[in-house]
């Protein structure tokens, strides 16, 4: 019989014996940037829902999520600033460019120091 134990369930992937290999994205880093809402109410809702869910499937599969900071501890979220109506059906989005460049400077510098 062979050592080899093969399972097709993710979810067991971190219940196996010592002596068999370790999945190629075990400990990856990874950085998880969403998207949505404005409100600090809404960021954190986009948080549970986005950044935490695909959080969670990651670490699945054995990648390691790299925080933001405490609260922020999946990722980032970056807000809309200004929605408009107009006269398509769509809402027209705005955003704080500035904002936005910056955040993701903070946490491209903070996944790459965590990766390096």
């Amino acid at each position: 019989m062979s050592d080899l134990v093969v399972t097709t369930s993710v979810k067991h992937l971190h219940h196996r014996p010592k002596h068999i290999a370790y999945p190629e994205l075990y400990h990856l880093p990874a950085g998880i940037i969403s998207h949505g809402g404005g409100a600090q109410w809404a960021l954190k809702s986009y948080k549970a829902m986005v950044n935490d869910t695909i959080a969670n499937a990651l670490e699945t599969i054995q990648c390691r999520v790299i925080p933001f900071d405490s609260e922020w501890n999946t990722g980032i979220s970056l807000p809309i600033s200004k929605i408009e109506e107009t006269d398509s059906i769509f809402p027209v989005q705005k955003y704080d460019w500035n904002f936005i460049r910056q955040k993701l400077e903070e946490y491209i510098e903070i996944v790459l120091r965590e990766a390096l």
